[in-house]
């Protein structure tokens, strides 16, 4: 398992880590020598977690997935929090804490129905932008802004 460990953690961290001590010194190092996109952070830590659970080390990824998780809720980024509860749920299930993986996948599934619906709203919004010459600006999470008229 080390393989995944090291492909993992090369993009990652753009170092090479050859094992779970190694992806921590890499996860220290890379959160206190540069003032990294958190989004970034969030999704190395998931990924950690993601390398303990590969392992079959399910204790020692919850730690990385609830620090994860705790990042990206402060983002409130959708994608990633599903993703990360998916997460915890399957190490909560492979723990035999069938009442946590339920309710961490619940919480992944409602995410992703959100981020469907968004995908199905913005669909739609570029559509009527298109028809009315105008232009999207940006979306940021569930906010769509565009311009008309200029």
């Amino acid at each position: 398992m080390p393989v995944i460990l090291l492909i993992i953690t090369i993009f990652t961290f753009g170092m090479l880590s050859l094992s779970a001590q190694d992806a921590n010194d890499d996860a220290d190092i890379y959160m206190d020598k540069s003032s990294p996109d958190l989004v970034k952070v969030s999704e190395s830590l998931n990924n950690i977690g993601i390398c303990y659970y590969l392992m079959n080390n399910y204790r020692e990824a919850i730690p990385w997935f609830e620090e994860a998780l705790e990042m990206a809720l402060e983002q409130g980024n959708k994608e990633l929090l599903a993703s990360i509860y998916n997460n915890m749920g399957s190490v909560y299930l492979n723990l035999q804490r069938t009442d946590d993986a339920v309710s961490y996948h619940q919480q992944a599934l409602e995410l992703q129905q959100l981020i469907d619906e968004l995908n199905i709203i913005f669909t739609a919004f570029d559509k009527i932008i298109q028809d009315h010459h105008c232009e999207r600006i940006k979306t940021i999470g569930d906010s769509y802004m565009a311009v008309c008229g200029l």
